[in-house]
Order: C-alpha cells, then sequence, then structure tokens
C-alpha cells in the first residue's frame, strides 16, 4: 500500500491511497448488496488468527465472540463464492467490568480547534467554508447546473515503475492553482480500479 498527502494550494490536502487494497475493496463493494457489509480474503485472515475458536453453522455461516474492555461482541460471517466474506450480524453485550478505567497517557496535547483547523483542510472547500462560518449545509443540496470535467492521469501506474504517489505531488498542486484561478472546484482526486482520477466542477459555490 502506498499512501500519500498531496497538495497545498491555498493550503488545501487530498490523502490517497494506492496498491492491492483498492482491488480488494472494488471486490467487496461488488460483493455487498444493500445495508450490507463485506470482509475481504486478507482482513477476514486477520480475523481468524485472533479468534481460533470459530465454529461453523448448519447454514454454512461461522460464528464466534470475543472479550472487549466493557463487553462482548458477538457476530456471524458467511463466506462467498469470490473468498470475500459477508459480516451477517454483529451483537455487543455491555458487561460492568470490575477493573477500573485505564487512563490513556498521550505525549501530545491537542486543542480542539487546532483538531478542527487541521481536519477541515482535508474537506472540500465549499463544505469546510460553511463549517468555518458556523452555518448550516442544507444550500449544497441545493439542484443547481454545474460543469464537470474527468482528468485521468496515464503517467500513474499503480502496478508498474511510476506507482509513488509522492511522484504526483507537483503535478497535483499545479492542477489545484489552475483549478482555483479558473473558479473550480476540485469535486474528487482517487486512485480505484481504473486508474488516477481528478474530478472538478464549475458552478459550486465556494
Amino acid at each position: 500500500m502506498c499512501f500519500g498527502v498531496l497538495g497545498g494550494f491555498e493550503n488545501r490536502w487530498e490523502c490517497l491511497i494506492s496498491g492491492p487494497c483498492i482491488h480488494q475493496l472494488s471486490g467487496c463493494l461488488d460483493d455487498a448488496p444493500s445495508k450490507h457489509a463485506v470482509m475481504s480474503r486478507r482482513c477476514t485472515r486477520i480475523v481468524r488468527e485472533a479468534l481460533a475458536y470459530m465454529e461453523s453453522k448448519p447454514t454454512d455461516a461461522l460464528e464466534a465472540d470475543f472479550n472487549v474492555v466493557g463487553g462482548r461482541y458477538t457476530f456471524s460471517i458467511l463466506p462467498l463464492p469470490s473468498k470475500n466474506v459477508r459480516i451477517v450480524s454483529v451483537s455487543f453485550l455491555i458487561v460492568p467490568s470490575v477493573f477500573p478505567p485505564v487512563e490513556e497517557k498521550s505525549g501530545i496535547k491537542w486543542d480542539i480547534n487546532d483538531r478542527k483547523k487541521l481536519i477541515n483542510q482535508f474537506v472540500p472547500l465549499p463544505i469546510a467554508e460553511q463549517l468555518e462560518q458556523g452555518a448550516n449545509l442544507r444550500y449544497l443540496a441545493e439542484i443547481r447546473e454545474v460543469n464537470t470535467m474527468f482528468m485521468k492521469w496515464d503517467s500513474y501506474d499503480s502496478n508498474g515503475k511510476h506507482r509513488d504517489l509522492l511522484e504526483l505531488q507537483g503535478c497535483f498542486y499545479q492542477a489545484q492553482r489552475i483549478l482555483h484561478n479558473s473558479g473550480a472546484y476540485l469535486r474528487q482526486f482517487l486512485v480505484d480500479d481504473k486508474g488516477c482520477v481528478l474530478i472538478a466542477c464549475w458552478g459550486m459555490p465556494h
């Protein structure tokens, strides 16, 4: 997996992830019906290693439970033909603990306003500006005409030589600058199973 934080123009940033995990995620989305969740084979392997006592049911689903601070989780999962696993059910039973809560100690103290400022740098600009002003977001649900541009960067190849996301920094920064100067809004910048895609919109309020 390759993880990168790109951008910086007007202090706007994007988090990007590329690698086999993107293809695994795509497969899980294909296997998940509405209101269901699916785990990849690798994720399921981690669960199995942590819970060696999973038992098979007549329905071919697997059931297990494990204890955490404050209670016990019980869940059931169903293997699929794709070798992904669908989560059938999850329940949590609160169990009063006889041990006092452990106080977490951290060397870094974060101010709540600093956290908000940092998070807003990754939030789409029209939403971030409304949040900073303390306004509601209802106007974003209005129906409006916009012009949209999809740009695929063929120079990026998740399986080839040019797969380091940080190599995109210079190009992405310039794309941010050009879109800003032309009155556009960066709707999305992502790496998926189709490649590296930038989506820009004109006509959005910001």
